[in-house]
């Protein structure tokens, strides 16, 4: 099987001066909206990936991300009434995320297709990011290898910003 996240050139979102970052695929485009998430789109639209990150208030910073994600999912009717939801964690961040699928109208085609909400919730205790992804099913050979590089090279900060974007790690020269 082929890997194409290995093989594709990436570029890295960086949020409010290293607190939040990722990879993603470098033909997509990146907008910021008036609400304050970012979109990610590929060249072609047939997916679109939203990215929020809020600073997680003190009394909130020891709450399940997967509880934190079903109420969000409340107010989501294509997600159904319970969507499945998988957690998972490591020394320092937890995440939940769910994948639904949904009848939906191909804005390009104008057919009938089948379509995908893939939402992940992670939070560290100190900053909480929401990423939404949706997908055609017929693009899933390659929507999610992208996704999946996107979720791997998730990072949330420790709270030290940069002071300016050469003090980033990927703007380092190598000794």
């Amino acid at each position: 099987m082929l890997n194409l996240a290995s093989k594709m050139r990436e570029k890295i979102v960086v949020l409010d001066r290293g607190n939040v970052e990722f990879l993603y695929p470098v033909d997509w485009t990146v907008t910021r909206s008036k609400e304050g998430y970012i979109t990610l789109s590929d060249p072609t639209e047939s997916c679109r990936l939203e990215v929020s990150y809020t600073k997680v208030p003190t009394e909130a910073s020891n709450v399940a991300a997967d509880r934190l994600l079903q109420q969000l999912l409340t107010h989501i009717p294509e997600a159904g009434s319970r969507p499945e939801i998988e957690s998972t964690s490591d020394a320092n961040r937890r995440f939940a995320w769910t994948d639904y699928s949904y009848p939906s109208i191909d804005k390009r085609t104008g057919n009938a297709a089948d379509a995908h909400g893939r939402w992940l919730l992670g939070s560290n205790g100190l900053f909480q990011v929401l990423v939404t992804f949706y997908y055609w099913a017929d693009d899933a050979s390659w929507a999610l290898p992208c996704w999946e590089r996107i979720f791997e090279t998730l990072q949330l900060g420790n709270g030290s910003q940069l002071e300016s974007p050469e003090d980033h790690w990927s703007r380092q020269r190598r000794n």
